[in-house]
C-alpha cells in the first residue's frame, strides 16, 4: 500500500516462503512502472520476513526494514483497517454467491481493483487517477458474481447442444477483458466478448420467495 495516497496492491500467496519471489517481482514491477524504488517496508516481525535471502535482498537495494509490534493500533491502524475493509467486501460477495471458497484470492483482487477506483474524500480523484495520471474507465465494471454467458465456438458443439455456456464473473484481466469460472466444465478462463446478466441473482431471489 502506497502510504501517500493508499493506493492499494494485492499478491495473493499460498506459501509463506513464496514471499521472496512475489517481493522481488514487486520491487522491480514499481521501479519499470514509476521509475521509483521501495526505500521502507514495515512488516510484521514473522519469520518469513527474517529470512536469510530476504534480508540478503533488502540490504543489497538499500531498503529500511521496520517491523510493527502486533497488536498495536497505533501502527496497524492503516494496514489493518485497509485489510479489514478489503475483507469485508469479500464477506459480502460470498454471502451473496453460489461459488466455492477456493475463489476468494479472485474476489480479493477484484475488491482491491474496486477499491482503487474510489474517489478519495480530499483530492476528488479516484486513487487510480493519482498513480496513473489518467481517467479512470467505469465502463467495463460489473457486478462480481453476477452471470455471464458466453458463446461457445462452433467445433465444440454439436447440432443440438447450447451454444452458450453459463458462468460468473471472477475479476478483471485488463481493460475490457474478464476472468471467468465456467459452471459446466470448472474452469477459469480469460474473454471480453461476453454478455452479463446483472439481475441474475435478483430474478432468482424474486421466485425462491414466490
Amino acid at each position: 500500500m502506497n502510504d501517500f495516497i493508499c493506493y492499494v496492491w494485492v499478491k495473493v500467496i499460498f506459501i509463506k516462503n513464496e514471499i521472496i519471489n512475489v517481493f522481488i517481482q514487486f520491487y522491480f514491477e514499481i521501479k519499470t512502472q514509476f521509475d521509483v524504488k521501495i526505500k521502507k517496508v514495515w512488516s510484521d516481525n514473522e519469520s518469513e520476513y527474517n529470512d536469510q535471502l530476504f534480508q540478503f535482498f533488502m540490504n543489497n537495494k538499500f531498503i529500511f526494514w521496520k517491523f510493527i509490534i502486533a497488536y498495536n493500533l497505533f501502527k496497524n491502524d492503516v494496514s489493518e483497517h485497509q485489510n479489514q475493509i478489503l475483507m469485508n467486501y469479500i464477506h459480502i460477495i460470498f454471502a451473496d454467491s453460489d461459488l466455492s471458497i477456493n475463489f476468494w484470492s479472485e474476489f480479493l483482487e477484484s475488491v482491491t481493483y474496486f477499491q482503487n477506483q474510489i474517489s478519495t474524500k480530499h483530492l476528488e480523484k479516484t486513487l487510480y487517477e493519482i498513480l496513473f495520471d489518467e481517467k479512470s474507465d467505469f465502463s467495463n465494471f460489473r457486478i462480481i458474481n453476477c452471470q455471464a454467458w458466453i458463446f461457445i465456438s462452433r467445433e465444440k458443439y454439436s447440432k443440438f447442444d447450447f451454444k452458450f455456456s453459463n458462468c460468473r464473473l471472477l475479476e478483471y484481466a485488463v481493460s475490457m477483458q474478464y476472468i471467468l469460472y465456467e459452471m459446466n466444465s470448472d474452469w477459469v478462463i480469460y474473454l471480453h466478448d461476453i454478455i452479463f446478466n446483472e439481475l441474475f441473482k435478483a430474478e432468482a431471489d424474486h421466485f425462491s420467495s414466490n
